[in-house]
């Protein structure tokens, strides 16, 4: 195991990268330590780890066996860049400190440039610079404020030639919304990332635009055209993996048609009483394993039409909205209490988290008669609810309805009688259950609470199932950060 050190700007957190070394495959590690406020047991070293200190760059190079080899001097310069690559710019300017070797490196290293906080002069000069392709570019236009060079003229910098992600970043709050320069999208040949937040994309700029191997979109606060929207997602992009649509407006319904997309995450909300679109329909998506949605702006209908291997799902069921939202899947329809067509029930989708206001343990199980190969279930409610009662109205339930569920995490969980009465029904009629992650409040991380708790859900002290915790254990609105996070196999639970 080697390491170096050298100080450097503490902003980055951890990665850790394979490379093919001269001795074969090779892990490097680079981490920024912090100061911490655990005891000092804790911060205890242990005695084969090098020596730190807060705000230190440290790169730890090991080979599968500690043997005390140094690895580093055993990799080419290719491997090197490649691993200051996926650095921030300023930690990557900081791997010049680390040692002579590195001194040369990060000049010729493709590079990640995020502007905040830099003038236009100073993002000039650093592109000027570079003997290699800059490999990504965040780009803040209203902190540009020199008034040379432009936001078109930076983005005309042949440094940028093979750009791979974009993001483009403009201010929340312009009105009338800013619209890109056609320079942002002269990348399409090589861009695999693109990010656009809080503009506006008319159909002029959308049209006869091609991205053959772009793999992730996220479109945040961006105006569109419904027709720009699907010639984005069916024609535009013909590589397109994970989609991302955060409070996007402009059009009445979202048609999806893709070969290609794994995940979709659509994300809006309800502004003055109105929807900010009325229909999301998945018409052809052979590929799509996650479909995600959230906030209560969802509008009148979503629509599953082909979807086959439809694996994960997020919805929102609202009792006070009227009417409810209409949710399809080919010729089986939920809407609020009803189901209609239950033997087209869909037997692909193994994860289902609900968002509900209020908790309700009728409409829960008729998502579990729709999806009867359920595997995990994630709740999320606001509002006491009713009583959940059940040992009368569904004593005959479980006779008819084998419910595969393994797994069950629960948020805001308060022990109220509606709260423990939805969770006793699984406790008592799953009998494959694994799991049972309840979220409480702080306050009530006591012994005497989780002890009665436990009595009340008629489970003994010893059961393994039961898990409290204080930490939320399922993924809200704002816990998708960015379409990366829909690569996950399970994106709706806490990790």
């Amino acid at each position: 195991m080697a390491w170096f050190s050298g100080p450097r700007d503490p902003c980055l957190g951890t990665s850790a990268l394979p490379l093919m070394g001269g001795s074969g495959r090779v892990i490097l590690q680079i981490k920024v330590l912090r100061k911490s406020s655990s005891s000092p047991r804790t911060r205890k070293r242990k005695a084969e780890e090098p020596p730190t200190h807060p705000g230190v760059v440290v790169v730890v190079v090991g080979a599968g066996e500690e043997d005390g080899v140094d690895r580093v001097s055993n990799l080419s310069d290719d491997n090197l860049r490649k691993v200051i690559s996926f650095l921030p710019m300023k930690d990557g300017a900081c791997t010049t400190m680390l040692a002579s070797r590195w001194r040369h490196l990060w000049c010729s290293a493709p590079l990640n440039i995020n502007c905040r906080d830099l003038r236009a002069g100073a993002v000039a000069q650093i592109l000027d610079s570079r003997l290699d392709p800059v490999r990504s570019i965040t780009i803040f236009p209203e902190s540009l404020i020199d008034p040379t060079p432009t936001l078109d003229d930076l983005l005309q910098s042949t440094a940028l030639d093979k750009l791979e992600e974009l993001d483009l970043w403009y201010h929340v709050q312009l009105a009338p919304p800013k619209t890109p320069p056609s320079s942002a999208f002269r990348f399409s040949p090589t861009l695999r990332v693109l990010t656009i937040r809080a503009c506006c994309l008319p159909d002029g700029s959308i049209q006869g635009l091609h991205f053959p191997v772009l793999k992730q979109l996220e479109l945040k606060m961006v105006t569109l055209s419904g027709d720009s929207l699907r010639y984005m997602v069916a024609s535009c992009c013909p590589a397109l993996k994970w989609l991302l649509l955060d409070s996007c407006s402009g059009f009445a319904s979202i048609l999806i048609n893709s070969l290609s997309l794994v995940s979709i995450r659509v994300c809006t909300f309800r502004y003055d009483g109105m929807f900010m679109f009325e229909e999301l329909i998945i018409e052809s998506a052979p590929s799509l394993r996650r479909l995600l949605m959230h906030g209560r702006g969802m509008g009148k209908r979503v629509s599953v039409i082909s979807a086959p291997k439809l694996e994960a799902m997020r919805c929102i069921v609202d009792k006070e909205q009227q009417p409810a939202t209409k949710i399809s899947f080919s010729s089986m329809v939920i809407q609020g209490l009803q189901v209609d067509n239950l033997m087209l029930a869909v037997r692909t989708v193994r994860i289902l988290s609900l968002e509900m206001d209020p908790l309700s343990l009728d409409i829960v199980l008729n998502w579990l008669r729709c999806f009867p190969c359920l595997e995990k279930l994630y709740i999320q409610a606001t509002g006491s609810g009713g009583t959940n009662l059940w040992r009368r109205k569904y004593k005959n339930l479980t006779r008819c309805l084998d419910i595969p569920l393994k797994t069950i995490a629960m948020e805001t969980y308060r022990g109220i009688k509606s709260h423990v009465s939805f969770v006793t029904f699984f406790v008592l009629n799953v009998t494959g259950l694994e799991s049972i992650t309840l979220s409480i409040r702080a306050v009530d991380n006591t012994e005497e609470f989780l002890t009665e708790q436990r009595i009340k859900l008629e489970l003994d002290n010893n059961d393994a199932r039961l898990h409290f915790t204080t930490h939320s254990c399922v993924r809200t609105t704002w816990d998708i950060l960015s379409a990366r996070d829909l690569d996950l196999a399970d994106p709706l639970a806490v990790i």
